[in-house]
């Protein structure tokens, strides 16, 4: 593989619907979160390219309230 050249990959992440009072829902988005996260540094340590781990995240994590 050249140095410039990238492999393309697909990833499904399924949308979820959000219920209940507004703590809960920060919660749940709290996990949402902390999932896509995760799963963006796994994403990025497969390093076809030159991905930062965080590069895309901005301001401090959610805290749910």
């Amino acid at each position: 593989m050249l140095g410039s050249e990238q492999t393309n990959a697909t990833y499904v992440i399924p949308g979820r619907t959000l219920t209940g009072s507004a703590q809960h829902v920060v919660e749940q988005l709290d996990e949402i979160v902390a999932s896509l996260l995760a799963f963006r540094q796994i994403v990025a340590a497969r390093k076809d390219g030159d991905v930062r781990k965080d590069s895309r995240q901005t301001g401090s994590p959610p805290t749910a309230r």
